[in-house]
């Protein structure tokens, strides 16, 4: 009724009722949840200890089978718990020397890996990635 407005006196929009809302749900009801035996970290959940070693071949499809992946040596990286002792197996892989084999990088630590041929006598243990759900 003048020329100051009394924002309390304001209500909602009608139409902004929910806009603080998703599928019915408040910004505090939403959380990423990461599936048991995983820990949330960058974009994804990885598995909390390392799985038995492996090659590289046969923790991918383990992982994959899974409706997983292996980590990246980023993701490894950026990890706050230890790694197994002698390295975990990355998904970073390069063409080896011959057409029919593949060079795996092995983390080691922060700044410290190596790389390896995926056949046996390189098993390296290896956590699976799994995508996080909302609630």
């Amino acid at each position: 009724g003048g020329t100051r407005i009394r924002e309390p006196r304001l209500g909602a929009v009608p139409r902004a009722l929910s806009a603080d809302r998703v599928g019915g749900k408040t910004a505090a009801q939403l959380t990423i949840a990461c599936p048991p035996d995983t820990i949330a970290f960058m974009a994804g959940c990885i598995e909390r200890t390392p799985r038995p070693p492996g090659t590289y071949s046969g923790a991918a499809g383990t992982c994959e089978s899974a409706g997983r992946r292996l980590p990246t040596h980023q993701e490894l990286r950026g990890l706050d718990v230890p790694l197994a002792p002698g390295g975990e197996l990355t998904a970073n892989v390069y063409p080896g020397p011959d057409a029919t084999t593949l060079n795996v990088l092995v983390a080691r630590g922060i700044s410290a890996y190596e790389v390896v041929p995926d056949r046996g006598g390189n098993e390296r243990p290896y956590r699976c990635v799994a995508a996080p759900n909302n609630q």
